[in-house]
């Protein structure tokens, strides 16, 4: 079994943090940086930090991240009730 390139395999927080960085402008809704915020702070985490890993995880390759998401068409619905 071969290792995957640097460049494919998904990105740990070791990789993140000891990486260079960029500065970014990212203009967010004032709603939707309220809840980031909550969501650092949930988190016990800085905005910035939450920020890059939720980037990251965006990124990581579909097949990862499928089960994931949930596809809302229609009145179809899955599981169950009481």
């Amino acid at each position: 079994m071969t290792q995957p390139e640097a460049d494919e395999r998904p990105a740990t927080s070791a990789d993140l943090d000891e990486s260079s960085t960029s500065r970014t402008t990212l203009r967010l809704p004032d709603a939707l940086k309220a809840r980031v915020d909550e969501a650092a702070a949930a988190d016990g985490m800085s905005v910035n930090t939450w920020l890059v890993r939720a980037v990251a995880s965006a990124l990581q390759p579909k097949e990862r991240r499928s089960a994931q998401r949930t596809l809302r068409t229609g009145d179809n619905f899955a599981g169950w009730a009481r």
